[in-house]
């Protein structure tokens, strides 16, 4: 009992010391795997925060033009069913003033022999590479007039509108008095083009004219500034068309001599 005694205050000496010497070690362990062991959120100050720029009225004709673009494929749905109810009759209405507003197109052409049909389709594109999850897709509206009552006399106006703001991207007409109201020449077909490009709001430059043409004296194209989209405006005796496409490089106006024009 005696030597018992005599060696059990030593041990528990040695063990109280070697137990204050690992206690630390132990309670940032403990403290360790209850900091990680949990969910933690930290205030984030507004300007920090990621920001998702919406589609700009230029990325939508970016989209629009590069429908037919095979290396970069653009997802696309179309309603089977034109819309003819109070809704699409306003939005038919509110396209025509538009056009006639700006003189784009005359007055008399809706008044005189009114059309005998107005249609109304719409069109959703997606882009797939788009990352994000929840893209949401970019909306046209296409407004169809024809009048065919006249054997000696037809005319058509197919209209695509940007559904987010209203403007008009592209325009084929085809009207067997076209003459009547758009000279046969090309400074009218640029005064046209000039008209459109106002009411649409975007900054072109003139570029030498490429691609399919009916005329090559009555053949225009305007490049968008800051994107690779262009238009490309034709005159035939009876049609005209405004058709947005994505190209490469173009020739700018000024490198057009008098003699190309």
């Amino acid at each position: 009992m005696k030597l018992v005694r005599k060696w059990l205050f030593p041990a528990l000496t040695c063990l109280i010391v070697l137990g204050a010497a690992a206690l630390p070690a132990r309670v940032s362990q403990m403290r360790d795997a209850r900091q990680f062991g949990q969910v933690h959120t930290e205030a984030l100050e507004a300007d920090g925060l990621p920001v998702a720029q919406p589609p700009t009225l230029l990325d939508r004709m970016e989209l629009y033009a590069g429908q037919n673009d095979a290396s970069h494929p653009v997802l696309s749905f179309r309603d089977a069913v034109y819309f003819e109810d109070s809704e699409g009759r306003e939005l038919a209405d509110t396209a025509q003033a538009l056009l006639t507003g700006a003189g784009v197109l005359p007055r008399w052409l809706f008044r005189e022999e009114p059309f005998d049909q107005v249609t109304v389709g719409r069109e959703l594109l997606w882009d797939p590479a788009e990352e994000s999850a929840a893209q949401e897709p970019a909306q046209f509206w296409t407004v169809h007039w024809s009048y065919y009552s006249n054997k000696y006399h037809t005319k058509s106006i197919k209209l695509v509108l940007d559904a987010e703001t209203g403007l008009p991207i592209k325009l084929f007409i085809d009207d067997t008095n076209m003459s009547q109201w758009l000279a046969y020449d090309q400074e009218a077909l640029r005064a046209l083009a000039e008209r459109f490009f106002d009411l649409l709001g975007v900054g072109v430059r003139e570029v030498e004219a490429h691609g399919p043409r009916y005329d090559p004296s009555l053949n225009l194209s305007y490049a968008v500034d800051g994107t690779s989209l262009h238009f490309h405006i034709s005159r035939a005796p009876t049609a005209l068309a405004v058709q947005l496409e994505r190209v490469g490089d173009w020739t700018d106006a000024s490198d057009v001599t008098d003699a190309d024009r």
